[in-house]
Protein backbone atom coordinates (compact mmCIF):
# COMPACT_ATOMS: atom_id res chain seq x y z
CA UNK A 1 0.00 0.00 0.00
CA UNK A 2 2.83 2.35 0.84
CA UNK A 3 4.20 2.10 -2.67
CA UNK A 4 0.97 3.55 -4.03
CA UNK A 5 0.74 6.39 -1.52
CA UNK A 6 0.87 10.11 -2.44
CA UNK A 7 4.54 10.43 -1.50
CA UNK A 8 5.50 7.39 -3.56
CA UNK A 9 3.59 8.77 -6.55
CA UNK A 10 5.25 12.17 -6.18
CA UNK A 11 8.66 10.52 -5.97
CA UNK A 12 8.02 8.48 -9.12
CA UNK A 13 6.99 11.68 -10.96
CA UNK A 14 9.76 13.88 -9.59
CA UNK A 15 11.62 14.02 -12.91
CA UNK A 16 8.45 15.11 -14.73
CA UNK A 17 7.77 17.86 -12.18
CA UNK A 18 11.42 18.96 -12.40
CA UNK A 19 11.15 19.36 -16.17
CA UNK A 20 7.96 21.43 -15.79
CA UNK A 21 9.57 23.73 -13.19
CA UNK A 22 12.68 24.14 -15.35
CA UNK A 23 11.03 25.01 -18.67
CA UNK A 24 8.58 27.34 -16.91
CA UNK A 25 11.50 29.59 -16.03
CA UNK A 26 11.54 30.37 -19.75
CA UNK A 27 7.78 31.03 -19.58
CA UNK A 28 8.43 33.64 -16.88
CA UNK A 29 11.08 35.29 -19.03
CA UNK A 30 8.94 35.60 -22.17
CA UNK A 31 5.86 36.73 -20.25
CA UNK A 32 7.85 39.53 -18.61
CA UNK A 33 9.38 40.55 -21.95
CA UNK A 34 5.90 40.87 -23.44
CA UNK A 35 4.10 42.82 -20.73
CA UNK A 36 6.68 44.98 -18.98
CA UNK A 37 6.17 47.96 -21.39
CA UNK A 38 2.47 48.06 -20.39
CA UNK A 39 3.29 48.50 -16.72
CA UNK A 40 6.25 50.82 -17.40
CA UNK A 41 4.41 53.10 -19.83
CA UNK A 42 4.69 56.16 -17.55
CA UNK A 43 8.43 55.64 -16.94
CA UNK A 44 9.12 55.03 -20.63
CA UNK A 45 7.22 58.18 -21.56
CA UNK A 46 9.04 60.29 -18.95
CA UNK A 47 12.51 59.01 -19.83
CA UNK A 48 13.24 57.32 -16.48
CA UNK A 49 15.20 54.57 -18.26
CA UNK A 50 17.50 56.98 -20.11
CA UNK A 51 15.40 57.00 -23.30
CA UNK A 52 11.84 57.93 -24.20
CA UNK A 53 9.14 55.96 -25.95
CA UNK A 54 5.93 57.63 -27.03
CA UNK A 55 2.57 55.99 -26.38
CA UNK A 56 2.22 55.17 -30.09
CA UNK A 57 5.67 53.55 -30.14
CA UNK A 58 4.79 51.41 -27.12
CA UNK A 59 1.56 50.34 -28.82
CA UNK A 60 3.46 49.35 -31.96
CA UNK A 61 6.05 47.56 -29.82
CA UNK A 62 3.36 45.39 -28.23
CA UNK A 63 1.67 44.81 -31.58
CA UNK A 64 4.96 43.88 -33.27
CA UNK A 65 5.75 41.39 -30.51
CA UNK A 66 2.64 39.36 -31.32
CA UNK A 67 3.28 39.46 -35.09
CA UNK A 68 7.02 38.69 -34.97
CA UNK A 69 6.42 35.71 -32.68
CA UNK A 70 4.90 33.97 -35.73
CA UNK A 71 8.43 33.74 -37.19
CA UNK A 72 9.54 31.73 -34.16
CA UNK A 73 6.52 29.47 -34.48
CA UNK A 74 7.32 28.66 -38.13
CA UNK A 75 11.03 28.10 -37.45
CA UNK A 76 10.25 25.82 -34.51
CA UNK A 77 7.82 23.77 -36.60
CA UNK A 78 10.53 23.21 -39.23
CA UNK A 79 13.19 21.91 -36.83
CA UNK A 80 11.40 20.49 -33.77
CA UNK A 81 11.40 16.91 -35.08
CA UNK A 82 14.95 17.19 -36.41
CA UNK A 83 16.78 18.54 -33.34
CA UNK A 84 14.34 17.53 -30.60
CA UNK A 85 12.00 19.26 -28.17
CA UNK A 86 14.56 19.66 -25.39
CA UNK A 87 17.32 20.93 -27.70
CA UNK A 88 14.96 23.47 -29.27
CA UNK A 89 14.10 24.86 -25.83
CA UNK A 90 17.80 24.98 -24.96
CA UNK A 91 18.52 26.92 -28.17
CA UNK A 92 16.21 29.74 -27.04
CA UNK A 93 18.15 30.38 -23.82
CA UNK A 94 21.06 32.29 -25.36
CA UNK A 95 18.99 34.67 -27.56
CA UNK A 96 16.61 35.37 -24.66
CA UNK A 97 19.53 36.18 -22.37
CA UNK A 98 21.05 38.44 -25.03
CA UNK A 99 17.74 40.29 -25.41
CA UNK A 100 17.64 41.04 -21.67
CA UNK A 101 21.27 42.18 -21.66
CA UNK A 102 20.46 44.56 -24.53
CA UNK A 103 17.62 46.02 -22.45
CA UNK A 104 19.85 46.29 -19.38
CA UNK A 105 22.81 47.95 -21.07
CA UNK A 106 21.19 49.85 -23.94
CA UNK A 107 20.66 53.59 -23.63
CA UNK A 108 18.72 53.99 -26.86
CA UNK A 109 15.24 52.92 -27.88
CA UNK A 110 16.73 51.03 -30.85
CA UNK A 111 18.04 48.48 -28.34
CA UNK A 112 14.50 48.07 -27.02
CA UNK A 113 13.13 47.27 -30.49
CA UNK A 114 15.93 44.79 -31.26
CA UNK A 115 15.60 43.09 -27.87
CA UNK A 116 11.83 42.85 -28.28
CA UNK A 117 12.17 41.30 -31.75
CA UNK A 118 14.59 38.65 -30.45
CA UNK A 119 12.35 37.86 -27.47
CA UNK A 120 9.28 37.64 -29.74
CA UNK A 121 10.90 35.08 -32.06
CA UNK A 122 12.03 33.00 -29.07
CA UNK A 123 8.55 33.30 -27.58
CA UNK A 124 7.01 31.79 -30.72
CA UNK A 125 9.53 28.94 -30.63
CA UNK A 126 8.81 28.21 -26.96
CA UNK A 127 5.05 28.27 -27.52
CA UNK A 128 5.59 25.44 -30.00
CA UNK A 129 8.24 23.40 -28.17
CA UNK A 130 7.29 23.58 -24.48
CA UNK A 131 3.68 22.27 -24.64
CA UNK A 132 4.81 19.39 -26.89
CA UNK A 133 7.72 18.52 -24.58
CA UNK A 134 5.57 18.59 -21.44
CA UNK A 135 2.75 16.58 -23.04
CA UNK A 136 5.12 13.85 -24.25
CA UNK A 137 7.07 13.38 -21.01
CA UNK A 138 3.99 13.40 -18.75
CA UNK A 139 1.93 10.49 -17.50
CA UNK A 140 -1.71 10.61 -18.56
CA UNK A 141 -2.83 11.27 -14.97
CA UNK A 142 -0.84 14.52 -14.67
CA UNK A 143 -0.50 15.63 -18.30
CA UNK A 144 -3.13 18.36 -17.99
CA UNK A 145 -1.42 19.72 -14.88
CA UNK A 146 2.08 19.76 -16.39
CA UNK A 147 1.11 21.34 -19.73
CA UNK A 148 -1.17 23.82 -17.95
CA UNK A 149 1.70 25.09 -15.81
CA UNK A 150 3.20 26.74 -18.91
CA UNK A 151 0.09 28.90 -19.41
CA UNK A 152 -0.30 29.54 -15.67
CA UNK A 153 3.32 30.65 -15.28
CA UNK A 154 2.88 33.25 -17.99
CA UNK A 155 -0.08 34.68 -16.07
CA UNK A 156 1.98 34.90 -12.91
CA UNK A 157 4.70 36.72 -14.81
CA UNK A 158 2.32 39.70 -14.61
CA UNK A 159 2.43 39.58 -10.82
CA UNK A 160 6.22 39.41 -10.88
CA UNK A 161 6.41 42.51 -13.08
CA UNK A 162 4.15 44.50 -10.74
CA UNK A 163 6.38 43.50 -7.80
CA UNK A 164 9.72 44.26 -9.46
CA UNK A 165 8.87 47.30 -11.57
CA UNK A 166 8.84 49.87 -8.72
CA UNK A 167 12.48 48.99 -8.05
CA UNK A 168 13.29 48.95 -11.76
CA UNK A 169 12.26 52.62 -11.96
CA UNK A 170 15.37 53.59 -10.03
CA UNK A 171 17.56 50.88 -11.55
CA UNK A 172 16.44 50.14 -15.08
CA UNK A 173 18.74 47.11 -15.44
CA UNK A 174 17.36 45.26 -12.41
CA UNK A 175 14.30 43.74 -14.10
CA UNK A 176 16.36 42.74 -17.14
CA UNK A 177 19.11 41.04 -15.13
CA UNK A 178 16.62 39.16 -12.94
CA UNK A 179 14.75 37.96 -16.03
CA UNK A 180 17.97 36.89 -17.75
CA UNK A 181 18.87 34.69 -14.77
CA UNK A 182 15.68 32.71 -15.39
CA UNK A 183 16.86 31.64 -18.85
CA UNK A 184 20.41 30.90 -17.67
CA UNK A 185 19.18 28.69 -14.81
CA UNK A 186 16.74 27.00 -17.18
CA UNK A 187 19.51 26.14 -19.65
CA UNK A 188 21.85 24.78 -16.97
CA UNK A 189 19.21 22.56 -15.37
CA UNK A 190 17.64 21.33 -18.61
CA UNK A 191 20.94 19.86 -19.81
CA UNK A 192 20.68 17.18 -17.11
CA UNK A 193 17.03 16.31 -17.77
CA UNK A 194 15.84 13.65 -20.28
CA UNK A 195 14.51 14.23 -23.77
CA UNK A 196 11.06 13.09 -24.83
CA UNK A 197 11.05 9.36 -25.70
CA UNK A 198 8.76 10.18 -28.63
CA UNK A 199 11.61 12.20 -30.16
CA UNK A 200 13.92 9.17 -30.23
CA UNK A 201 11.16 6.89 -31.53
CA UNK A 202 10.59 9.30 -34.42
CA UNK A 203 14.17 8.53 -35.52
CA UNK A 204 13.98 4.81 -34.72
CA UNK A 205 16.32 4.96 -31.70
CA UNK A 206 14.51 2.49 -29.44
CA UNK A 207 17.33 2.09 -26.90
CA UNK A 208 17.57 5.81 -26.11
CA UNK A 209 13.78 6.05 -25.96
CA UNK A 210 13.67 3.28 -23.34
CA UNK A 211 16.51 4.87 -21.37
CA UNK A 212 14.84 8.30 -21.25
CA UNK A 213 11.41 6.86 -20.44
CA UNK A 214 12.97 4.91 -17.55
CA UNK A 215 14.38 8.16 -16.16
CA UNK A 216 11.03 9.91 -16.52
CA UNK A 217 9.07 7.11 -14.80
CA UNK A 218 11.87 6.27 -12.33
CA UNK A 219 11.58 2.56 -13.02
CA UNK A 220 13.47 0.06 -15.15
CA UNK A 221 10.62 -1.89 -16.71
CA UNK A 222 8.80 0.41 -19.14
CA UNK A 223 8.10 -2.29 -21.73
CA UNK A 224 4.34 -1.90 -21.66
CA UNK A 225 4.43 1.87 -22.20
CA UNK A 226 7.12 1.59 -24.88
CA UNK A 227 5.04 -0.98 -26.77
CA UNK A 228 2.05 1.35 -26.64
CA UNK A 229 4.13 4.29 -27.94
CA UNK A 230 5.63 2.13 -30.71
CA UNK A 231 2.24 0.82 -31.83
CA UNK A 232 0.77 4.31 -31.78
CA UNK A 233 3.60 5.68 -33.93
CA UNK A 234 3.22 2.81 -36.38
CA UNK A 235 -0.43 3.74 -36.74
CA UNK A 236 0.39 7.44 -37.22
CA UNK A 237 3.22 6.91 -39.70
CA UNK A 238 6.14 9.27 -40.29
CA UNK A 239 4.49 11.98 -42.38
CA UNK A 240 5.48 15.41 -40.99
CA UNK A 241 4.37 17.86 -43.67
CA UNK A 242 1.75 20.54 -43.07
CA UNK A 243 -0.02 19.25 -46.20
CA UNK A 244 -0.57 15.92 -44.42
CA UNK A 245 -2.69 17.78 -41.83
CA UNK A 246 -5.26 18.30 -44.57
CA UNK A 247 -4.94 14.87 -46.21
CA UNK A 248 -5.54 12.84 -43.07
CA UNK A 249 -9.15 13.19 -41.88
CA UNK A 250 -8.32 12.53 -38.22
CA UNK A 251 -5.62 15.21 -38.17
CA UNK A 252 -7.89 17.60 -40.05
CA UNK A 253 -10.60 17.08 -37.45
CA UNK A 254 -8.10 17.82 -34.65
CA UNK A 255 -6.93 20.92 -36.51
CA UNK A 256 -10.47 22.22 -37.04
CA UNK A 257 -11.33 21.69 -33.36
CA UNK A 258 -8.18 23.60 -32.33
CA UNK A 259 -8.90 26.45 -34.75
CA UNK A 260 -12.48 26.61 -33.46
CA UNK A 261 -11.19 27.11 -29.91
CA UNK A 262 -8.79 29.82 -31.14
CA UNK A 263 -11.51 31.62 -33.11
CA UNK A 264 -13.86 31.48 -30.12
CA UNK A 265 -11.06 32.95 -28.00
CA UNK A 266 -10.32 35.83 -30.34
CA UNK A 267 -13.92 36.77 -31.14
CA UNK A 268 -15.09 36.46 -27.53
CA UNK A 269 -13.98 40.03 -26.76
CA UNK A 270 -12.56 38.84 -23.44
CA UNK A 271 -9.33 40.81 -23.87
CA UNK A 272 -11.39 43.94 -24.45
CA UNK A 273 -13.42 43.13 -21.32
CA UNK A 274 -10.19 42.79 -19.34
CA UNK A 275 -8.88 46.13 -20.67
CA UNK A 276 -12.18 47.78 -19.78
CA UNK A 277 -12.04 46.26 -16.28
CA UNK A 278 -8.54 47.72 -15.82
CA UNK A 279 -9.99 51.16 -16.60
CA UNK A 280 -12.66 50.52 -13.96
CA UNK A 281 -9.92 49.56 -11.53
CA UNK A 282 -8.10 52.83 -12.19
CA UNK A 283 -11.31 54.78 -11.51
CA UNK A 284 -11.83 53.00 -8.20
CA UNK A 285 -10.14 55.77 -6.22
CA UNK A 286 -13.32 57.85 -6.57
CA UNK A 287 -15.58 55.02 -5.46
CA UNK A 288 -16.57 53.78 -2.03
CA UNK A 289 -14.45 51.43 0.06
CA UNK A 290 -16.98 48.69 -0.64
CA UNK A 291 -16.32 48.96 -4.38
CA UNK A 292 -12.57 48.74 -3.83
CA UNK A 293 -13.04 45.59 -1.76
CA UNK A 294 -15.13 44.05 -4.55
CA UNK A 295 -12.40 44.84 -7.10
CA UNK A 296 -9.74 43.42 -4.78
CA UNK A 297 -11.71 40.19 -4.33
CA UNK A 298 -12.18 39.76 -8.10
CA UNK A 299 -8.48 40.47 -8.69
CA UNK A 300 -7.46 37.80 -6.18
CA UNK A 301 -9.87 35.33 -7.82
CA UNK A 302 -8.40 36.21 -11.24
CA UNK A 303 -4.95 35.12 -10.09
CA UNK A 304 -6.17 32.06 -8.16
CA UNK A 305 -8.32 30.64 -10.96
CA UNK A 306 -5.35 29.26 -12.98
CA UNK A 307 -4.32 27.24 -9.92
CA UNK A 308 -7.79 25.73 -9.59
CA UNK A 309 -7.83 24.98 -13.33
CA UNK A 310 -4.47 23.21 -13.04
CA UNK A 311 -5.73 20.85 -10.37
CA UNK A 312 -9.16 20.32 -11.93
CA UNK A 313 -8.00 19.64 -15.50
CA UNK A 314 -6.99 16.05 -14.67
CA UNK A 315 -9.92 15.47 -12.31
CA UNK A 316 -12.96 17.15 -13.87
CA UNK A 317 -11.66 17.04 -17.44
CA UNK A 318 -10.73 19.53 -20.18
CA UNK A 319 -14.10 19.38 -21.96
CA UNK A 320 -16.40 20.43 -19.06
CA UNK A 321 -13.98 23.16 -17.94
CA UNK A 322 -13.70 24.66 -21.42
CA UNK A 323 -17.45 24.49 -22.04
CA UNK A 324 -18.15 26.09 -18.66
CA UNK A 325 -15.70 28.92 -19.38
CA UNK A 326 -16.97 29.60 -22.92
CA UNK A 327 -20.57 29.51 -21.71
CA UNK A 328 -19.69 31.93 -18.90
CA UNK A 329 -18.12 34.34 -21.40
CA UNK A 330 -21.21 34.15 -23.65
CA UNK A 331 -23.48 35.00 -20.71
CA UNK A 332 -21.16 37.72 -19.31
CA UNK A 333 -20.60 39.61 -22.55
CA UNK A 334 -24.32 40.16 -23.14
CA UNK A 335 -24.86 42.41 -20.06
CA UNK A 336 -21.54 44.11 -20.82
CA UNK A 337 -22.89 45.14 -24.23
CA UNK A 338 -26.30 46.14 -22.85
CA UNK A 339 -24.81 48.32 -20.10
CA UNK A 340 -22.44 50.05 -22.53
CA UNK A 341 -25.32 50.62 -24.96
CA UNK A 342 -27.36 52.24 -22.17
CA UNK A 343 -24.40 54.39 -21.12
CA UNK A 344 -23.77 55.52 -24.71
CA UNK A 345 -27.34 56.36 -25.72
CA UNK A 346 -29.63 56.62 -22.70
CA UNK A 347 -27.57 57.98 -19.79
CA UNK A 348 -26.05 61.43 -20.14
CA UNK A 349 -24.15 61.56 -16.87
CA UNK A 350 -21.87 59.19 -14.99
CA UNK A 351 -24.00 56.48 -13.37
CA UNK A 352 -22.45 54.80 -10.33
CA UNK A 353 -25.12 52.09 -10.40
CA UNK A 354 -24.20 51.06 -13.94
CA UNK A 355 -20.51 51.07 -13.04
CA UNK A 356 -21.20 48.75 -10.11
CA UNK A 357 -23.39 46.48 -12.23
CA UNK A 358 -20.79 46.19 -14.97
CA UNK A 359 -18.00 45.12 -12.62
CA UNK A 360 -19.42 41.63 -12.15
CA UNK A 361 -19.74 40.56 -15.84
CA UNK A 362 -16.44 42.27 -16.74
CA UNK A 363 -14.47 40.40 -14.13
CA UNK A 364 -16.36 37.15 -14.61
CA UNK A 365 -15.51 37.23 -18.31
CA UNK A 366 -11.84 38.02 -17.59
CA UNK A 367 -11.58 35.21 -15.04
CA UNK A 368 -13.14 32.65 -17.41
CA UNK A 369 -10.83 33.70 -20.26
CA UNK A 370 -7.46 34.09 -18.53
CA UNK A 371 -8.04 31.49 -15.84
CA UNK A 372 -9.52 28.67 -17.91
CA UNK A 373 -9.79 29.10 -21.71
CA UNK A 374 -6.13 30.01 -22.29
CA UNK A 375 -4.89 27.05 -20.30
CA UNK A 376 -7.29 24.39 -21.58
CA UNK A 377 -6.66 25.41 -25.18
CA UNK A 378 -2.91 24.89 -24.70
CA UNK A 379 -3.44 21.49 -23.06
CA UNK A 380 -5.79 20.27 -25.80
CA UNK A 381 -3.63 21.32 -28.74
CA UNK A 382 -0.58 19.65 -27.19
CA UNK A 383 -2.24 16.25 -26.68
CA UNK A 384 -4.67 15.60 -29.53
CA UNK A 385 -2.02 15.53 -32.30
CA UNK A 386 0.51 12.68 -32.71
CA UNK A 387 4.24 13.39 -32.37
CA UNK A 388 5.05 13.18 -36.07
CA UNK A 389 2.72 16.07 -36.99
CA UNK A 390 2.49 18.14 -33.78
CA UNK A 391 5.09 20.71 -34.90
CA UNK A 392 3.25 21.46 -38.14
CA UNK A 393 -0.08 21.55 -36.29
CA UNK A 394 1.08 24.05 -33.67
CA UNK A 395 2.64 26.17 -36.41
CA UNK A 396 -0.76 26.36 -38.13
CA UNK A 397 -2.68 26.98 -34.90
CA UNK A 398 -0.35 29.65 -33.48
CA UNK A 399 -0.04 31.44 -36.83
CA UNK A 400 -3.82 31.38 -37.25
CA UNK A 401 -4.18 32.78 -33.73
CA UNK A 402 -1.88 35.71 -34.53
CA UNK A 403 -3.56 36.48 -37.87
CA UNK A 404 -7.04 36.28 -36.31
CA UNK A 405 -5.94 38.55 -33.46
CA UNK A 406 -4.54 41.16 -35.87
CA UNK A 407 -7.60 41.13 -38.14
CA UNK A 408 -10.04 41.33 -35.23
CA UNK A 409 -8.02 44.20 -33.72
CA UNK A 410 -8.52 46.23 -36.91
CA UNK A 411 -12.19 45.25 -37.07
CA UNK A 412 -12.65 46.19 -33.42
CA UNK A 413 -11.09 49.62 -33.99
CA UNK A 414 -13.47 50.23 -36.90
CA UNK A 415 -16.54 49.08 -34.95
CA UNK A 416 -15.66 51.09 -31.84
CA UNK A 417 -15.07 54.24 -33.91
CA UNK A 418 -18.30 54.04 -35.95
CA UNK A 419 -20.71 52.31 -33.58
CA UNK A 420 -19.34 51.89 -30.07
CA UNK A 421 -17.65 49.42 -27.77
CA UNK A 422 -20.93 47.69 -27.01
CA UNK A 423 -20.88 46.09 -30.50
CA UNK A 424 -17.64 44.26 -29.66
CA UNK A 425 -19.26 42.78 -26.55
CA UNK A 426 -22.39 41.73 -28.46
CA UNK A 427 -20.20 40.02 -31.08
CA UNK A 428 -18.28 38.37 -28.25
CA UNK A 429 -21.47 37.02 -26.69
CA UNK A 430 -22.80 35.66 -30.00
CA UNK A 431 -19.43 34.16 -31.02
CA UNK A 432 -19.02 32.47 -27.63
CA UNK A 433 -22.53 31.02 -27.84
CA UNK A 434 -21.89 29.61 -31.34
CA UNK A 435 -18.49 28.35 -30.20
CA UNK A 436 -20.10 26.68 -27.17
CA UNK A 437 -22.61 24.83 -29.36
CA UNK A 438 -19.94 23.61 -31.80
CA UNK A 439 -17.52 22.60 -29.06
CA UNK A 440 -20.29 20.77 -27.22
CA UNK A 441 -20.82 18.66 -30.34
CA UNK A 442 -17.24 18.07 -31.50
CA UNK A 443 -14.83 18.59 -28.56
CA UNK A 444 -13.37 15.26 -27.32
CA UNK A 445 -12.55 14.49 -23.68
CA UNK A 446 -8.87 13.64 -23.12
CA UNK A 447 -8.76 13.35 -19.33
CA UNK A 448 -6.60 10.45 -18.02
CA UNK A 449 -6.10 9.07 -21.54
CA UNK A 450 -2.74 8.35 -23.11
CA UNK A 451 -2.04 10.26 -26.31
CA UNK A 452 -2.18 6.96 -28.21
CA UNK A 453 -5.64 6.28 -26.76
CA UNK A 454 -6.81 9.76 -27.80
CA UNK A 455 -5.69 9.17 -31.38
CA UNK A 456 -7.25 5.70 -31.41
CA UNK A 457 -10.62 7.07 -30.27
CA UNK A 458 -10.50 9.88 -32.84
CA UNK A 459 -9.78 7.36 -35.60
CA UNK A 460 -12.51 5.00 -34.37
CA UNK A 461 -14.97 7.90 -34.19
CA UNK A 462 -14.30 8.69 -37.84
CA UNK A 463 -14.67 5.03 -38.85
CA UNK A 464 -17.90 4.67 -36.90
CA UNK A 465 -19.32 7.69 -38.69
CA UNK A 466 -18.37 6.05 -41.97
CA UNK A 467 -20.06 2.81 -40.97
CA UNK A 468 -23.24 4.66 -39.99
CA UNK A 469 -23.33 6.53 -43.32
CA UNK A 470 -22.72 3.36 -45.31
CA UNK A 471 -25.35 1.55 -43.24
CA UNK A 472 -27.92 4.24 -44.00
CA UNK A 473 -27.08 4.08 -47.71
CA UNK A 474 -27.44 0.29 -47.76
CA UNK A 475 -30.77 0.54 -45.91
CA UNK A 476 -32.12 3.04 -48.45
CA UNK A 477 -30.94 0.86 -51.36
CA UNK A 478 -32.58 -2.24 -49.86
CA UNK A 479 -35.89 -0.40 -49.60
CA UNK A 480 -35.78 0.16 -53.34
Amino acid sequence: MASNGPFAQFKSRLCQYSIACTVNLAALSISISHIWPIFAIHDLDSGSYGYKLKHTEISWLLFAYSVVSAIGTVLAALIINQIGRKNLILMTATPLTVSWILLATGNNKIYVFIATAIAAVMSGALFTAVPVYLAEIAEAKIRGFLVGTFAATQSYGTILVTLLLPYATTDSSMLAYISSTFTVIMAVLLVFLPESPYQFMLHGNHALAVNNLSKLRRKRDVTEEMDRIRQGMEQDGRQRSIIYLFKNRTYLKCLLISLLVVLTQVLSGSMEAFSYSVMAFQDASSWSNYSRIVILVFTVILYLTPLFTLFLSDRVGRRPLLLLAVGTIAISQLPNGIILLIKDYFVDEHSAILEYLQLVPLYTCSIAYYGVVNMIRMILTAEIFPSNIIGAALCMINSFSIIAFVLFSFLKSFLVYWLGMYVVFFIGSLSSFVGFCLLFKFLPETKLKTMEKIQEELRCCRRNVGYVIRGKVEEVESNF
